[in-house]
């Protein structure tokens, strides 16, 4: 969702840096899942979230507070209609603290910026994986220590790195997770 909200905002030429702006955005827009995933105004988002220009503005436009404030809300009406996944990096400190499964995936920057590498140049973007990496690293700097829904993990979320996991053995894994607590209920 902060994702989207940015390329809606660059798309409007609106500055990362302009709380007004953003947060009166963040209050007229309209964000929810379809059939082809996250959409924003009845569009899907697709692609367009994953650009270098939304890369480097995510974490600029995410830590003003009336944008956190109006999506906050927009997930939290998404996760009441009941058996949803969510991620993001304030899931499950902020937005659904009560959730009864939390896990706080992890991986090294390295692999996470090989992992956006080979997505975004899949999707036709040229980017360089030292310029990724540096990226990341400085969004996880400054996610962790931004004063309004810092980057940490619940004190109740299962860590689980997959920097060595394939994507099914992590899916398997959380599953096995999810049935468990569910289980034990």
């Amino acid at each position: 969702m902060y994702r989207a909200l940015t390329a809606k905002a660059l798309h409007e030429g609106i500055d990362p840096s302009d709380t007004a702006a953003l947060t009166a955005l963040a209050e007229r827009t309209s964000i929810d899942f379809g059939p082809e995933g996250l959409a924003v105004d009845g569009r899907p988002v697709g692609r367009e979230a994953r650009t270098p220009q939304v890369n480097r503005a995510v974490s600029a436009v995410s830590a003003h507070q009336g944008v956190r404030r109006e999506l906050v809300r927009h997930q939290r009406e998404i996760l009441a209609r009941g058996n949803v996944v969510a991620e993001g990096r304030d899931i499950g400190t902020v937005v659904a603290p009560d959730a009864p499964v939390k896990v706080f995936l992890t991986a090294s920057i390295d692999e996470r910026a090989r992992r956006r590498h080979r997505e975004m140049t899949e999707g036709g973007t040229a980017v360089s994986l030292p310029t990724l990496t540096e990226e990341i690293a400085r969004r996880d700097a400054y996610d962790s220590n931004r004063a309004v829904s810092p980057l940490v993990p619940a004190p109740d979320a299962i860590l689980i790195d997959t920097s060595n996991k394939s994507p099914r053995a992590v899916i398997d894994e959380v599953l096995a997770l999810v049935r468990a607590r569910l289980e034990g209920r």
